[in-house]
Protein backbone atom coordinates (compact mmCIF):
# COMPACT_ATOMS: atom_id res chain seq x y z
CA UNK A 1 0.00 0.00 0.00
CA UNK A 2 1.13 3.52 -0.70
CA UNK A 3 1.48 5.91 2.22
CA UNK A 4 2.63 9.52 2.60
CA UNK A 5 4.79 10.71 5.50
CA UNK A 6 3.09 13.40 7.63
CA UNK A 7 5.80 13.67 10.32
CA UNK A 8 9.50 13.05 9.89
CA UNK A 9 10.65 9.77 11.45
CA UNK A 10 13.50 7.25 11.43
CA UNK A 11 12.54 3.79 10.22
CA UNK A 12 13.86 1.39 12.84
CA UNK A 13 14.08 -1.51 10.37
CA UNK A 14 15.82 0.19 7.45
CA UNK A 15 17.57 2.96 9.46
CA UNK A 16 16.37 5.54 6.89
CA UNK A 17 15.11 9.02 7.74
CA UNK A 18 11.72 9.56 6.06
CA UNK A 19 10.89 13.23 5.53
CA UNK A 20 7.49 14.92 5.30
CA UNK A 21 5.84 14.36 1.92
CA UNK A 22 7.79 11.19 1.03
CA UNK A 23 5.66 8.44 -0.50
CA UNK A 24 6.44 4.89 0.56
CA UNK A 25 5.19 1.46 -0.45
CA UNK A 26 4.73 -0.56 2.76
CA UNK A 27 2.99 -3.74 3.80
CA UNK A 28 -0.20 -3.58 5.86
CA UNK A 29 1.58 -5.03 8.90
CA UNK A 30 4.32 -2.39 8.73
CA UNK A 31 1.74 0.40 8.31
CA UNK A 32 -0.10 -0.80 11.41
CA UNK A 33 3.17 -0.98 13.34
CA UNK A 34 4.06 2.63 12.44
CA UNK A 35 0.56 3.90 13.23
CA UNK A 36 0.61 2.22 16.66
CA UNK A 37 3.70 4.27 17.60
CA UNK A 38 2.39 7.60 16.26
CA UNK A 39 0.57 9.36 13.47
CA UNK A 40 3.59 9.56 11.16
CA UNK A 41 1.94 8.39 7.92
CA UNK A 42 -1.35 8.61 6.05
CA UNK A 43 -2.67 6.19 3.46
CA UNK A 44 -2.72 7.50 -0.11
CA UNK A 45 -5.72 6.44 -2.15
CA UNK A 46 -4.70 4.97 -5.44
CA UNK A 47 -5.89 7.04 -8.36
CA UNK A 48 -7.78 5.16 -11.02
CA UNK A 49 -7.61 6.12 -14.65
CA UNK A 50 -10.26 8.77 -15.25
CA UNK A 51 -11.42 9.88 -18.64
CA UNK A 52 -12.60 13.40 -19.28
CA UNK A 53 -16.36 13.50 -19.77
CA UNK A 54 -17.67 15.10 -22.91
CA UNK A 55 -19.51 18.40 -22.80
CA UNK A 56 -22.86 16.64 -23.21
CA UNK A 57 -22.14 14.32 -20.27
CA UNK A 58 -21.15 17.31 -18.11
CA UNK A 59 -24.52 18.96 -18.83
CA UNK A 60 -26.42 15.80 -17.94
CA UNK A 61 -24.37 15.33 -14.75
CA UNK A 62 -24.89 18.93 -13.64
CA UNK A 63 -28.68 18.63 -14.11
CA UNK A 64 -28.85 15.43 -12.04
CA UNK A 65 -26.64 16.98 -9.33
CA UNK A 66 -29.02 19.94 -8.98
CA UNK A 67 -31.99 17.60 -8.59
CA UNK A 68 -30.24 15.43 -6.02
CA UNK A 69 -29.21 18.48 -3.94
CA UNK A 70 -32.84 19.58 -3.70
CA UNK A 71 -33.92 16.08 -2.61
CA UNK A 72 -31.20 15.74 0.04
CA UNK A 73 -32.31 18.75 2.11
CA UNK A 74 -35.34 17.54 4.07
CA UNK A 75 -35.94 18.94 7.53
CA UNK A 76 -33.90 17.06 10.07
CA UNK A 77 -34.34 17.08 13.80
CA UNK A 78 -31.15 17.77 15.71
CA UNK A 79 -30.39 15.01 18.17
CA UNK A 80 -27.78 15.28 20.86
CA UNK A 81 -27.70 11.62 21.79
CA UNK A 82 -29.03 12.31 25.27
CA UNK A 83 -32.33 10.89 26.33
CA UNK A 84 -34.95 13.08 27.92
CA UNK A 85 -35.86 12.19 31.46
CA UNK A 86 -39.11 13.17 33.12
CA UNK A 87 -38.96 14.53 36.66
Amino acid sequence: MKVRVTQQFNDKHSKILHRIGDELDLSVDRINEILRVGNFIEIVEEETEQTKPTEQNELVNSETNEESVEEEQPETVKTTGRRKRSK
